[in-house]
């Protein structure tokens, strides 16, 4: 039996809320009557890159409406009225272990943005994988204006015959490493060579004669070691008769800690069992990830550094500084390097430099710290 309750309920008429209409998209056209100006105007501003033609009051005023509004440039649109993106895709060879690679690519999103470009990365580790080929291909699809690819060596042959097949099309590309121009495309040298001989000649200087080398390519590949840390030390090793390749350790180069273990592992049971005569005094490392786990495996071991031997890395990266005992270390400029990458983009794209930016010196450095001790 119903209540009264609900008869009075069903007699009670339904009130239905009409239904909002859905906001509508905030356009430009918004923009210009909430700041003021024209429609020209606040395109030339967010979209045409020709905000310096106003006055500062006048930007303010339009990103003043712009974020009233809640407005938001659509990128895609703008790309296609330009026919340019402002985006650069940066394939890196070497994974993200390493975290040398981490900061490389921090450095590039630096330089790139001062021309006002962003970046799209992919990890691409060249002794993993052996088509390039597809990962630029999905670059190019999505769009970038040009591309970044690097670090690059005489043993990345798929990579470099990947490149050439790209030559000439609509993307350009600029690499980086030591391969210097053989992909037939601009390059950034980043002279790791030099490098290595820096590292070996200091050794030498502070009386090291039996100087050890972590992170060999094999034998197999000595023919395309050129340009390489590897190389510099060998150079400098045989132009001083010092140069002893059993105590160059070989290993892969993934940029894996697991790795670096196993070879220092290798070094520090070999240099523990030889008689200490004719140990070596000091080890240059191929970077400073090498260097970093080294002195770990060699405080587990019980070897004392410098005391016993002295220990040098490549990189400068900045946990160098804050290991026991600190690293001594060879910069590259890494700054400097990107730097140049970047610009080399900026002028195939005929993006102008931005003038109140000067680009630094291009010179490597070594970082005396307390990992090497003169001997004898």
């Amino acid at each position: 039996m119903k209540t009264s309750d609900d008869q009075q309920n069903q007699a009670r008429p339904r009130v239905t809320k009409p239904r909002r209409a859905p906001k509508s998209r905030v356009t430009i056209r918004d923009v210009a009557v909430e700041a003021g100006v024209s429609i020209g105007a606040v395109s030339d501003i967010i979209n045409r890159g020709l905000s310096h033609n106003y006055a500062a009051a006048t930007q303010d005023r339009v990103r003043a409406a712009m974020d009233q509004l809640g407005y938001r440039p659509d990128r895609a649109a703008q790309a296609l009225r330009r026919g340019r993106t402002d985006t650069v895709g940066v394939m890196l060879s070497r994974g993200l272990e390493n975290p040398y690679y981490g900061r490389l690519f921090h450095e590039i999103q630096v330089a790139l943005e001062r021309y006002k470009l962003s970046s799209e990365l992919m990890v691409y580790p060249a002794q993993e994988s052996k088509d390039s080929r597809r990962g630029a291909d999905w670059l190019i699809g999505k769009g970038v204006d040009a591309l970044i690819v690097g670090p690059l060596y005489y043993w990345d042959e798929h990579i470099l015959e990947d490149l050439r097949s790209l030559k000439g099309g609509a993307c350009p590309i600029v690499t980086f490493g030591a391969v210097r121009d053989e992909a037939g495309m601009h390059h950034v040298l980043f002279e790791d060579e030099s490098c290595g001989r820096m590292g070996a000649e200091y050794l030498i200087n502070n009386g090291h004669k039996r100087i050890a080398y972590l992170g060999a390519y094999s034998a197999a590949e000595a023919g395309k070691g050129k340009g390489t840390v590897q190389e510099g030390v060998e150079r400098v090793l045989k132009a001083n008769a010092l140069l002893d390749r059993d105590w160059f350790i070989e290993g892969p180069d993934h940029g894996r800690f697991d790795e670096c273990k196993m070879m220092a592992e290798k070094f520090a049971g070999l240099w523990l069992d030889t008689a200490p005569a004719d140990r070596p005094t000091a080890v240059m490392c191929k970077n400073d990830q090498m260097a970093i786990t080294a002195l770990a495996i060699f405080y587990e071991f019980g070897i004392k550094v410098p005391e016993q031997l002295s220990v040098i890395g490549y990189d400068n990266v900045p946990e160098s500084e804050f290991i026991v005992p600190s690293l001594t270390t060879i910069d590259n400029a890494i700054s400097a390097r990107v730097a140049s990458v970047a610009g080399q983009v900026a002028e195939l794209l005929s993006i102008k430099e931005v003038a109140s930016w000067k680009a630094p010196a291009i010179a490597p450095s070594l970082i005396a710290r307390r990992s090497v001790k003169q001997w004898g």
